[in-house]
């Protein structure tokens, strides 16, 4: 469930700039984004996830943990993952 909106473009999370907002499932919106210190970078997909409770944050870490030791033509490369705060 999602109590608010898709973020303005423009907003900063972390070291990414908001481009647009592509997509919304059932936990998490996904966003066309940008490494605010490199405007000519490439565009990269940003995916937000809900508040998770405790539980839900371990486990998310643990995918991205795993997402991030992947390499194969065919799955998308996990840039970075963290905690930030919007501004």
């Amino acid at each position: 469930m999602h109590p608010l909106p898709p973020l303005a473009p423009g907003l900063s999370v972390g070291p990414y700039t908001l481009l647009r907002h592509l997509a919304r499932g059932g936990t998490s919106d996904v966003y066309v984004a940008r490494l605010a210190t490199t405007p000519d970078a490439a565009p990269v997909a940003l995916k937000l996830l809900s508040p998770l409770s405790p539980a839900d944050r371990q486990r998310a870490e643990r995918e991205a943990a795993i997402a991030a030791s992947l390499s194969h033509p065919h799955i998308a490369a996990l840039l970075d993952h963290g905690h930030a705060t919007l501004s």
